[in-house]
């Protein structure tokens, strides 16, 4: 039996979008073991998917399951976004529960894992009862320059991290320096 990895990101990975969690999701889509199946939970980025059915497409020669769950375009998600209402992560997370349904029947019954780069998803993962692996990317300090709602929402920002860390069946930090930084704040 085929291990089925869901992965959830707010991308299309026909898309063109650009970035270091883009390009290891594309990786992981076009490099899975033969004993492993993908599914991609994500936004149709060109507008010609229905939000919530599930497609197969093929990523570097390999065969996923893609199931859009929100049109956002690749121009929308280059906008910062001025209010949490307008975010893409949060419109995405209310388009995760609001497919929730379609999430879990696509993810199946056999053995299943999610693997997670956002903490903010971190809740609806586990409502959907998937152990799930949380990748801890460098989002960088409250003082640091940053167009991002994460620094005028810093405290909840660090409360996401918090719930997510604690949530997750296994944490993979991307950095040296987030190792640290994860260690010494959540021992």
């Amino acid at each position: 039996m085929k291990h089925r990895l869901c992965l959830i990101h707010p991308m299309d990975p026909r898309g063109a979008k650009v970035g270091g969690i883009e390009t290891h999701i594309r990786l992981l889509t076009q490099r899975f073991p033969d004993d492993f199946s993908v599914m991609l939970v994500g936004v149709d980025a060109r507008g010609d998917l229905q939000p919530g059915k599930a497609v197969k497409i093929k990523t570097g020669g390999r065969e996923i399951d893609f199931l859009p769950v929100l049109h956002f375009t690749d121009e929308m998600a280059a906008e910062a976004a001025t209010r949490i209402t307008g975010s893409l992560t949060f419109r995405f997370t209310l388009a995760l529960l609001r497919h929730s349904r379609a999430i879990r029947k696509l993810a199946g019954k056999g053995p299943v894992s999610a693997d997670l780069q956002r903490f903010e998803f971190a809740p609806v993962a586990k409502l959907l009862g998937l152990p799930f692996m949380m990748e801890v990317h460098g989002e960088g300090g409250k003082d640091d320059k940053m167009d991002s709602l994460i620094k005028k929402h810093w405290r909840i920002y660090k409360w996401g991290e918090a719930l997510g860390l604690k949530l997750a069946t296994r944490v993979l930090c991307v950095t040296p320096a987030r190792v640290a930084s994860v260690s010494e704040e959540y021992p």
